[in-house]
C-alpha cells in the first residue's frame, strides 16, 4: 500500500524523518532529567501509578 504512488512514500519517509528526531529529542531529554533527578522520582511515580491502577482495577 506504501509504494502505490509517490504521495504515500513521500509521506511515509518523511514520518520515520520526523519519528527519528522526535525519538532523539525524547532521549535526551529522559537522560538529562535522570541525570538531574535519578531514578528517585520514576521509582515513586510507578508506585503511585500501580496503587491507582491496582484500585481502579479491582473494583
Amino acid at each position: 500500500m506504501i509504494t502505490q504512488s509517490s504521495d504515500n512514500m513521500t509521506l511515509f519517509i518523511v514520518g520515520n524523518i520526523l519519528a527519528f528526531f522526535v525519538a532523539m529529542l525524547a532521549i535526551k531529554v529522559f537522560i538529562g532529567l535522570i541525570d538531574k533527578y535519578g531514578f528517585r522520582i520514576w521509582g515513586w511515580y510507578r508506585i503511585i501509578a500501580g496503587t491507582i491502577l491496582l484500585i481502579y482495577f479491582t473494583r
